[in-house]
């Protein structure tokens, strides 16, 4: 049986690293609120005290169940749209010319990327988790085919990619290693994979700490740094990482609304967007950009 916080069930497991499987751990962040959904859920964060990377403990049985009404599949106003592409356009810098490359979106939301970019590539994939909701997204995209069951993406695509992106997706899955094995498969040799996720290390964290907009509490599961991809990356057979950091105004933006008036706010953050890019410009820590190429194969037993 495990723990139940605002109707949702917790694990009641003992903490064991997601990452480096240690057994020990210190907090980080406890009794984090949902600023963003303002549901009664509130859930801690731990540092693991071997690899140091952040994560939450315990997390929901039901993890789906924090999405039930997370907007990510909903139209974005123009100041988010606006946000998003700059942030793409500053994120997403393929080093070759991509126009007889496939690509495939790996938790492609609304498709807003993938209909930013799919002129430039012989093909583009997505893959969204739900069968319907991938239908209907691959209807509304038209030439572009969302996958929305993984065994289905495996089953057809292996070593069929060029380049694999990733933006703010990895925070939101409990299992690196399975996900890292995912995407080597999924991958030509030699293929790139582009990785974006919320910088648990930036001043924005350590300003807004709770009320920080990247920790996007409970959704947000873990918070992998560079150190970490780095051991991914020779663990799952993948080389030549380069990091970078990118601005994303709709994080400080954000953050800034829910420290102000205690909830997030929808139009305070349009209003503080234009503020906040010229900030996230002059100091672009709010999220890690991860670039690194397949370099070989994956053993069968690896894990």
């Amino acid at each position: 049986m495990g723990v139940l916080r605002g109707h949702v069930e917790l694990s009641a497991e003992e903490f064991v690293c997601r990452l480096c499987s240690n057994a020990d751990a210190s907090e980080y962040l406890i009794g984090c609120p949902d600023y963003f959904l303002n549901n009664r859920l509130v859930v801690d964060y731990l540092r693991c005290n071997k690899c140091k990377m952040v994560q939450q403990h315990p997390i929901p049985k039901d993890i789906q169940s924090l999405y039930s009404n997370y907007p990510i599949h909903r139209p974005r106003n123009f100041f988010q749209r606006l946000a998003r592409r700059l942030f793409h356009k500053i994120y997403f810098q393929p080093q070759e010319n991509s126009k007889n490359k496939v690509l495939l979106d790996y938790g492609c939301g609304d498709g807003s990327f993938l209909q930013e970019v799919k002129e430039n590539f012989k093909q583009a994939f997505g893959y969204e988790p739900g069968k319907d909701y991938a239908v209907n997204l691959s209807k509304r995209l038209e030439e572009i085919e969302v996958f929305g069951n993984k065994e289905k993406l495996l089953s057809e695509k292996t070593n069929t990619f060029d380049i694999v992106t990733a933006h703010f997706v990895v925070e939101h899955l409990d299992d690196l290693h399975g996900t890292f094995m995912i995407f080597n498969k999924l991958l030509k040799r030699n293929g790139f994979l582009y990785i974006a996720v919320p910088n648990i290390g930036s001043w924005e964290s350590l300003l807004f700490k709770r009320k920080w907009h990247g920790l996007d509490a409970p959704r947000h599961l873990l918070f992998p740094e560079l150190v970490h991809f780095k051991f991914l990356a020779e663990k799952y057979k993948f080389s030549d990482l380069k990091t970078r950091y990118a601005p994303f105004s709709n994080t400080l933006a954000a953050s800034m609304s829910t420290t102000l008036f205690g909830r997030y706010s929808g139009f305070i953050m349009a209003l503080l967007t234009l503020p906040s890019w010229v900030v996230s410009l002059f100091a672009p820590q709010g999220s890690l950009v991860v670039e690194m190429r397949k370099s070989g194969e994956l053993m069968e037993d690896a894990d």
